[in-house]
């Protein structure tokens, strides 16, 4: 009768850990990509102050954020970006790298990243392309939504 009971204490002792880290496991892989994002501390995206979002990289689009029309998003991109895919000139669609966009506008560099704050707009008629800075965008029709890089203006 020993036996068993020290049996199903070992049991016990092994299964119940393996238990709760499962758990955990199971937890985190449950979790949505923003709020896995947002348990990071990498870099940040600021939204009003509200908590942090998504993994701010140069592939990074406004698509990628919770964000509506008319509000400003203030994102800071890490050194040694890489270009990555833009339409449109001033107004970019917004499925257009944002930190690729900030590059294109003079704003930014690839090399040294930094702050950018963009406002989220409608679609627009069309997108004119350009190359600017090392940047080359394409011309683009009708598109459901853009994103205009402001400048932040700090205390």
């Amino acid at each position: 009768m020993e036996f068993r009971r020290l049996a199903a204490m070992v049991l016990v002792a092994l299964v119940l850990p393996f238990s709760f880290t499962s758990c955990l496991l199971l937890e985190e892989a449950l979790l949505t990509p923003s709020e896995a994002a947002s348990q990071t501390e990498t870099t940040t995206a600021v939204k009003d102050s509200a908590p942090m979002g998504p993994k701010v990289d140069w592939l990074l689009t406004s698509e990628g954020l919770d964000a509506s029309v008319g509000q400003r998003v203030t994102l800071k991109l890490p050194p040694n970006g890489q270009v990555s895919s833009v339409w449109g000139t001033g107004i970019y669609t917004n499925d257009s790298s944002i930190g690729s966009a900030a590059v294109h506008m003079g704003l930014l560099t690839f090399e040294k990243g930094g702050e950018v704050t963009i406002e989220i707009r409608n679609g627009q008629a069309s997108y004119e392309g350009s190359a600017r800075n090392g940047v080359s965008s394409s011309s683009y029709g009708e598109w459901g939504g853009s994103f205009y890089l402001t400048t932040v203006v700090k205390p």
